[in-house]
Parts: structure tokens; sequence; C-alpha cells
């Protein structure tokens, strides 16, 4: 059986509520972050003036990025359906993805695995900004316009998404969400560790 369809099958014994309940997860969760970014956006041209002001801008912004990805469990229509007593008893996700999410084969475990890894390099990162500060504002600016522009593009498709359906738009909104993440500007290892999350946020779905 190839892939796509194995997929398929793990959702179609998702329940249309707990399906609808994921989507208002992370429906609330996207208008959260909007709120964040227009605050963000506004900091930065107010309070961000040297290179050494946009790196610490730029490791605040990619905290915030990796904070309001849609990965808790209320924004799982599995984790919702298979959640109370028999926790992930059936899950579609567990079978379909190496095992329970708290599992060392998950393919979730090891996304976020990676990316509580990134988010601890660059919240030790230290030293002087090694950037031009023109270049990291223009950056900064590009990563929150289009950050912006993919949660309402998330926004926009969640009402109709089946289940499988939601499963790829917040998989596809993961990886963009990670691209967008202003690593050039906070080090070499952040750009190094991204990669890798990246990488693993790809197999999530």
């Amino acid at each position: 059986m190839k892939r796509p369809q194995l997929l398929e099958d793990a959702t179609a014994t998702i329940e249309p509520e707990s399906l609808e309940k994921a989507k208002a997860a992370i429906l609330l969760r996207c208008e959260e972050y909007l709120v964040v970014l227009g605050r963000m956006g506004e900091a930065l041209e107010l309070k961000v003036h040297t290179a050494d002001d946009e790196r610490r801008f730029a490791r605040a912004l990619a905290m915030y990025q990796l904070a309001y990805l849609p990965t808790r469990p209320e924004t799982c229509p599995f984790c919702v359906q298979h959640s109370g007593g028999e926790r992930c008893e059936g899950c579609g996700y567990a079978r379909t993805h190496g095992g329970r999410c708290d599992a060392d084969t998950s393919s979730f475990g090891l996304f976020i695995e990676s990316a509580h890894e990134l988010a601890g390099l660059i919240y030790l990162v230290a030293g002087d900004a090694v950037f031009e500060a023109s270049r990291g504002r223009r950056l900064l600016r590009r990563s929150i316009q289009a950050s912006r522009t993919a949660t309402r593009d998330l926004m926009k498709d969640l009402p109709d998404a089946s289940a499988f359906r939601l499963m790829e738009i917040k998989a596809e909104y993961i990886v963009s969400i990670l691209g967008l993440i202003p690593v050039e500007l906070i080090d070499p290892s952040a750009e190094e560790k991204r990669a890798e999350v990246v990488e693993r946020a790809e197999m999530y779905w």
C-alpha cells in the first residue's frame, strides 16, 4: 500500500468532533500568534537600532516562531480523539509514524526533540553580532511579514480541511515557519540545527 493511502486510512477514524476541536485550537493559536507578530513588527521599527539590537530581536522572534508552531496535543485531531483513560490506544498517527509521540522512534518525538534543541541553542547564543544593521532589519521585516502571510493562509484553509488535509497543511505550515526563523542573524550553529529540524519536520506527516 502506498504511503498516501496509509495516511488516508490513519485519518479515516477521526470523528468530526475531534477534527473540529483541533481546528478550533489551531485557529486560536494562529490568532494569538498574529497579535504577537504585530507587536514584534512595531517593536522592530521603534526599538531596534544597532546590529546587536537586531541579533537580540532575532533571538526573541525565533523563540516566538517555535513556541507558536501548532504542535500542542489540542491542535492534533489524533491526540484530541485518543486522550483520556485509553490514551493513544488505536491512534492512527502512532501506527504510521513510529509509535506514540513519546517513543524514541516517533516521527513527532524526533522532530520535537530537535526543535527543543534549537530553542535551547538560540537561548544560549552569546557574543557580538557579525552582520550589518541594515541587512538585519530587512531580514527581520521579511521574516515577520512572511510569518503573517503563512499564518493567515493556514487559517483560511482550516474550515474545509478534512482530517488528512489538516495534517498536511499543519506539516506544510510548520516547515514554512521553520524556514522563516532568522537563524542567519543569530549564529552559524543555529543554521545547522535548523536544517536538522526542518528535515525531521518534513517527516512529521
